[in-house]
């Protein structure tokens, strides 16, 4: 039996969106949408047709076999507004805060406070720590 998006874990989705990514920032937002509901927007930009006509760009980048998420494409969805997008509005907030993490949206964490749960803020947090150059101890 083959496997589907469907049937397959958001965390999984990710990996398999990052497996020829070499850009960290990228890996571990892509990595943040799979773990977010399940890989909610991950299986949203596999059905891209929509989300892609909006931004004029595909959401996904393939090339050499190999698919990514494409942030470019993603922040200019995002400079669209919430309504070009769908979803709730801890969806779009996810969405922004990792479309952030590649620098392709700015984030009002106000904002974003008010609508990421308490979860959500530990998948979050965990990727800013990913991505955070190391501390030096004094």
């Amino acid at each position: 039996m083959t496997d589907t998006v469907e049937d397959t874990a958001g965390t999984a989705l990710a990996q398999v969106l990052v497996e020829r990514v070499t850009d960290p920032c990228k890996r571990t937002a892509t990595r943040l949408l799979g773990s977010y509901a399940d890989g909610y927007w991950l299986r949203r930009h596999q059905d891209e047709a929509v989300l892609s006509r909006e931004a004029d760009l595909p959401v996904l980048h393939r090339a050499g076999g190999a698919t990514c998420m494409d942030f470019d494409a993603i922040g200019l969805l995002l400079l669209a507004g919430p309504a070009a997008l769908g979803g709730s509005p801890a969806d779009v907030a996810v969405l922004e805060i990792a479309a952030s993490l590649t620098t392709r949206c700015g984030v009002q964490l106000g904002q974003t406070v008010q609508h990421v749960s308490a979860a959500d803020w530990t998948l979050i947090l965990g990727a800013f720590a990913e991505i955070s150059p190391p501390r030096v101890q004094m």
